[in-house]
């Protein structure tokens, strides 16, 4: 259950504060901070809200932590069996404004036997999954607004955007997005393909802002990481004995066969010239690497295994290599 409610803040007297608590249910107490003029209080306030019970004269405390410092909301969380007294609680709300201790409130809580009317909390953070590649860098353009109804901008100039990845939702960071301003709302948050290859399959992540008033969080939620992590190519060089035959065959031992009529294709034996098996670097190869032979340097479009020798579709369409025992280097720009 959720109950709402505000306090203006006075420099004179504490607010008043009272409200009726169902017994036996969870509950959060979602408060708005006013000041005197009517605004909302954009301050972070670390306040904590004490109960008192009449009867056993036991005090509970607990945490009213900002969830949306920028329209003036703290929230604190009750547990249904944390309080059982019958004749109440008196209540006391302290916090720090301009940096010194404060009595907020004071007031009474009021237990009720039935459990009232179920109220779904306010969202005040959004929700947003994100699904990742292995191999692949990051680039996501986010607008940032204080409002759910994206009318108020936050301005960058004076708010600093984090955004974070966490090994669980609540567990420990694990690494920051580079997070770029864009324009004036829209942040990009980024992370290199290195960077993506370091993280567990799923994980957590959101998005603060922060500014003198104090931070909040905006966004957050799952992420998830598709396909497997790719190798690194080590740059490698090996002789094999590079032919330009008229016509299509398929190598042997230590050849590369680059014919007239297919030269968009290269045939390379997994064997170099010195009978070394190369498959261990030959398997590596992705679209985008290199082959390199003389002066010439072929990109990899496509690749497939046959036996013993790997088909390689290559671009340009160029067979200026000089023919012969040659060496040749694979690597990854």
């Amino acid at each position: 259950m959720s109950i709402r409610k505000t306090v203006v803040l006075s420099q004179h007297e504490p607010a008043p504060l009272s409200f009726r608590l169902p017994l036996g249910m969870d509950t959060q107490l979602i408060l708005t901070f006013y000041q005197q003029d009517g605004n909302v209080s954009d301050t972070d306030l670390a306040s904590q809200l004490q109960l008192t019970g009449r009867s056993t004269g036991r005090t509970a405390v607990y945490p009213l932590p900002a969830t949306d410092v920028v329209n003036g909301r703290a929230t604190a969380y009750i547990p249904g069996d944390d309080l059982s007294d019958p004749n109440g609680w008196r209540l006391r709300l302290l916090g720090t404004v301009n940096g010194e201790p404060m009595l907020l409130a004071v007031g009474s809580v009021m237990p009720i036997a039935a459990s009232g009317f179920m109220d779904t909390p306010a969202d005040v953070i959004d929700q947003i999954n994100l699904t990742f590649d292995y191999n692949q860098p990051v680039e996501l353009d986010v607008s940032v607004w204080k409002d759910t109804t994206k009318g108020a901008e936050y301005d960058l100039a004076t708010t600093q955007i984090v955004a974070r990845l966490y090994d669980m939702k609540g567990g420990q960071i694990i690494m920051p997005f580079t997070v770029t301003v864009v324009d004036a709302n829209t942040v990009r948050l980024s992370l290199t393909a290195d960077q993506v290859n370091v993280l567990p399959a799923s994980c957590w992540w959101d998005m603060t802002a922060s500014t003198t008033g104090g931070a909040t969080t905006i966004a957050q939620g799952a992420v998830s990481i598709a396909g497997t992590v790719i190798p690194p190519l080590s740059t490698t060089t090996a002789t094999w004995d590079y032919q330009k035959p008229p016509t299509s065959v398929n190598p042997i031992s230590g050849q590369i066969i680059h014919s007239n009529i297919e030269q968009n294709l290269l045939k390379v034996s997994i064997y170099s010239t010195l009978s070394v098996n190369m498959d261990p670097t030959l398997s590596l190869l992705r679209l985008g690497d290199e082959i390199v032979i003389g002066g010439t340097t072929w990109t990899v479009d496509v690749l497939r295994l046959f036996n013993s020798w790997y088909e390689i579709k290559v671009s340009p369409v160029a067979q200026d290599a000089v023919s012969g025992v040659t060496p040749v280097t694979f690597r990854r720009p």
